[in-house]
């Protein structure tokens, strides 16, 4: 009988994106409107909707706050200014991001990226990240990843899950128990998260692929 086609299933910030660096380029694009990156840095937490498990960061918002305490700032040039920075997305792409996907598509695998937070921030981060082409398909959604990916996993096909969020992984294995949880760590994620959960955990992607191929040669 012809195995189903494995899938990965991954996460966008912090595992295929280096979002802390992407966050600094978004400050240091206002430092010319008057800005401070600490200012920015401040008040990130404030443009972000959290209600129960949701979260949406918002451009917008993030630049009303900003204008409250910089009044000179102009609206139009921080749009602008910031709209730049998502546009050179493809440079904050972790540097062996686009090798790895594209080794595990010639190995067979269906990917499939899964981000959350406001879709429409979300998807311009990926659409300019350019390697949309490579998922057969993406999902964004501000809510938590595991009611997101009931619409995605089907069971009886081999799936791996792979994010720097230890309870995000937690939370989908207790949800849906025949997906492969994958900590990347970094970001969120934390040697100490791993071993008090018990998950597979990897600080890099090469490393995370080989534990892939690994795994669906002693599952095949």
């Amino acid at each position: 009988m012809t195995r189903v086609q494995p899938e990965v299933i991954l996460d966008f910030d912090y595992t295929l994106f280096d979002t802390a660096r992407f966050k600094r380029a978004l400050a240091q694009a206002l430092v010319p409107h008057g800005v401070g990156a600490q200012r920015f840095k401040v008040l990130y937490p404030k443009a972000v909707e959290r209600r129960g498990r949701r979260y949406r960061y918002s451009t917008e918002k993030h630049l009303q706050l900003l204008r409250r305490e910089v009044p000179t700032l102009s609206l139009v040039a921080g749009r602008r200014s910031l709209g730049a920075v998502i546009e050179r997305s493809r440079e904050f792409l972790y540097p062996e991001a686009r090798a790895f996907l594209q080794r595990l598509r010639r190995h067979g695998f269906r990917l499939v990226l899964v981000t959350r937070g406001d879709p429409t921030f979300q998807l311009r981060k990926v659409r300019y990240s350019f390697i949309r082409h490579l998922f057969y398909s993406v999902v964004s959604a501000p809510g938590h990843k595991a009611a997101t990916l009931r619409s995605v996993l089907r069971k009886g096909r081999p799936t791996y899950f792979v994010t720097d969020h230890s309870g995000e992984l937690a939370d989908v294995h207790r949800v849906f128990p025949w997906v492969f949880p994958i900590l990347k760590l970094g970001g969120h994620g934390h040697v100490n998260h791993a071993r008090t959960l018990k998950l597979p955990a990897f600080r890099n992607l090469k490393n995370i692929e080989a534990y892939i191929n690994r795994n669906e040669k002693k599952e095949g």
